[in-house]
């Protein structure tokens, strides 16, 4: 579970909400979850202690495109994408 990346490319409530799992992760693991997230939205993790922020330079609606990076730049880690909306992306569980 400590090689987790998580996908949340959404506005800044999408970011929030993720938040107290990152904290939860972070204090359960001693590790700080990678996220990656969109450059418009990437701000708000600065002073964020307990999350990597992983920036995506592409638009946050290319949540598969944003998978397909991140799986090839951390093949090793179990990727988590939190997108419920994206172009040519179907939601799944």
């Amino acid at each position: 579970m400590t090689d987790t990346l998580v996908i949340c490319l959404g506005a800044l409530g999408d970011q929030c909400i993720i938040l107290p799992w990152c904290h939860q992760f972070h204090q359960k693991n001693g590790v700080k979850p990678k996220v990656v997230v969109a450059q418009n939205f990437a701000s708000i993790y600065e002073g964020v202690s307990y999350v990597e922020p992983v920036v995506w330079r592409g638009p946050w609606q290319d949540c598969v495109e944003a998978e397909a990076a991140a799986r090839s730049l951390f093949p090793a880690r179990e990727v988590i994408n939190c997108a419920v909306y994206g172009v040519d992306y179907k939601f799944h569980r």
